[in-house]
């Protein structure tokens, strides 16, 4: 009984000992990630401490912003230019974000069914217009009864630098 009773707390010594070795490795391997983690917060801070001391643009540099009237043209410019004018059938102004010195007005479209050529065209149009005017989100849908083929129902977010007074301008 008494060498059963050793060869069974062997046993549990060997398991206990395994246990221990391994809870060590993965807690070393633990370490060496969170050390790595910390490497890296480390470099995207001084990333972002670089991004801001040269995101001070001289007042020349900044895009020019426009009214809701030049806004509403653009757009409509850029989509009669891609062969999607009727498709532009809604024109909706969001809210404006500040994000250090400046303010971007988010406006949102809605296309009826487009292809995708002409969706890049605008976009293309867009931006081509005026440097400050970007896409932010785009959401593709295909049209009911249509699950195949280019077109597709679109909703997108434009991002338009404003001023201060232009931030919930009327948009048509």
């Amino acid at each position: 009984m008494n060498d059963r009773r050793t060869n069974l707390l062997l046993l549990v010594l060997v398991l206990a000992a395994v246990n221990a070795a391994m809870a060590w490795s993965r807690l070393a391997r633990l370490r060496d990630d969170a050390l790595a983690s910390e490497s890296d917060l480390a470099q995207c801070r001084a990333y972002l401490a670089e991004i801001a001391a040269a995101g001070a643009v001289s007042p020349a540099a900044r895009p020019r912003t426009a009214g809701a009237t030049d806004i509403n043209r653009r757009l409509r410019e850029a989509a009669s230019a891609a062969g999607a004018g009727e498709k532009l059938t809604s024109i909706e102004p969001g809210n404006a974000e500040t994000a250090g010195g400046s303010t971007e007005l988010s406006v949102f479209l809605h296309f009826e069914p487009i292809s995708l050529r002409e969706l890049v065209t605008f976009l293309h149009h867009l931006s081509a217009g005026d440097a400050g005017m970007r896409a932010k989100t785009l959401e593709l849908e295909a049209p009911p009864g249509a699950e195949a083929g280019d077109a597709w129902v679109a909703d997108v977010a434009i991002g338009y630098p404003v001023t201060a007074g232009e931030e919930r301008a009327e948009l048509r």
